[in-house]
């Protein structure tokens, strides 16, 4: 709880410095926000390692035992990890010098008991040879780079290797860089759509449209 306080509490300092109360607020109270569901099959999904070394980074697993190899230049985002570890929530990172300048998470049902925004976003029928990826970040100086492409489509690589089948995420319509990573970059397809809406820490899903 006190790690989670904290988190939180870097995270809107942050957000509130970099971009502005208004849309601090808006990340925070939405009323039938639009959220377009993708899935991907991850047999199709092919390496882009050569991008990593044309762009400098590294590409590594975070996973409870590897968050503190890595220096974290964002506090919240540092948090963030330990908590998504503490749930059995995996990812992966990008790294420059040692430097986690992006990452993205990801939730197994072989590996937590806590499932997130499965049930808000409406997905059924979850199989063990799914995933659910969320929050994907890339710190602001790194941004317009392609880095983000490349963090998900290597994130999608290897969890096919591990032997998943199928991976699902959202992205809400009004945000034209995600959909055109998702969509139109990395090929993800359409699933439906649905309105959601959210209250501070309280999220509240409708059927699909």
């Amino acid at each position: 709880m006190v790690r989670s306080s904290l988190m939180r509490l870097l995270q809107s300092l942050e957000l509130i410095r970099t971009k502005g109360w208004s849309e601090f607020l808006r990340g925070l109270i939405y009323i039938n926000r639009e959220a377009i569901l993708y899935e991907k099959d991850l047999r199709e999904v092919k390496e882009n390692s050569d991008l990593l070394k044309k762009e400098n980074v590294n590409f590594v697993e975070m996973m409870p035992g590897t968050i503190n190899d890595y220096e974290y230049t964002t506090k919240s985002r540092y948090h963030k990890a330990l908590i998504y570890c503490d749930k059995g929530y995996q990812g992966y990172a990008i790294t420059r010098e040692n430097r986690i300048i992006g990452d993205t998470w990801y939730y197994s049902s072989k590996l937590s008991d806590k499932p997130i925004d499965i049930k808000w976003l409406g997905f059924k029928n979850w199989s063990k040879d799914d995933i659910y990826t969320f929050d994907i970040f890339l710190v602001p100086e790194e941004r317009g780079k392609y880095l983000s492409s490349i963090l998900q489509n290597m994130a999608m690589y290897s969890l096919g290797r591990k032997g998943y089948l199928r991976a699902y995420t959202f992205v809400f319509s009004d945000n034209i860089p995600s959909i055109w990573m998702t969509r139109v970059t990395n090929k993800w397809r359409e699933i439906g759509r649905i309105r959601v809406s959210r209250f501070v820490f309280f999220k509240f899903g409708a059927k699909r449209q």
